[in-house]
């Protein structure tokens, strides 16, 4: 009796795996093509965009090799998709990119942070999910400015109130 529970504990076990791998590469390639595609420079399909992204995307790209070069690559004014994300209040393509290793704490020529960014429209989730992966909150811009700060001179109080906890700002 035991060998046969045992045995189907193993069968289970390989469904899981197969399961698990399979979904990596289906729920992770769809993920790839979504942090290609954004920023499309429409902000509908952005939004789009960021309603697709599910959790197990997200789960899928944490054991999926993503293409550096492309979750990093910046724009003119060295804004990556990151930063782009942020700045727009997108928490799904956010905690994606965050999946995909992209790097929290890289600066805009500008100096802001995607924090800075997340900060300044107010988007609390997002500064929480950066700040729970490491994202530095005492880094300041070329005008000197925290992420604190800029959520303060945006007016917006639940950011203000989270970094400040986190700096004693």
């Amino acid at each position: 009796m035991a060998e046969r529970v045992y045995g189907v504990v193993i069968v289970l076990t390989l469904i899981l795996v197969v399961v698990v791998i399979a979904g990596v590469f289906v729920y992770g390639g769809r993920a790839a093509d979504i942090v290609k595609t954004f920023p499309s420079g429409n902000d509908t399909t952005d939004a789009q965009l960021n309603e697709q992204i599910t959790p197990i995307m997200v789960n899928a790209a944490k054991f999926r090799n993503a293409d550096k070069e492309i979750v990093m690559a910046a724009n003119a004014e060295g804004m990556t998709r990151l930063h782009w994300a942020c700045a727009k209040g997108y928490t799904n393509l956010t905690k994606l990119l965050v999946a995909e290793k992209a790097d929290v704490n890289i600066k805009a020529a500008n100096g802001a942070t995607p924090l800075h960014f997340a900060a300044m429209c107010g988007a609390t989730d997002i500064v929480r999910i950066l700040l729970q992966n490491r994202a530095d909150p005492t880094l300041r811009d070329v005008e000197g400015m925290t992420p604190a700060q800029r959520a303060e001179a945006a007016d917006n109080k639940a950011v203000t109130s989270i970094l400040q906890q986190r700096t004693g700002e």
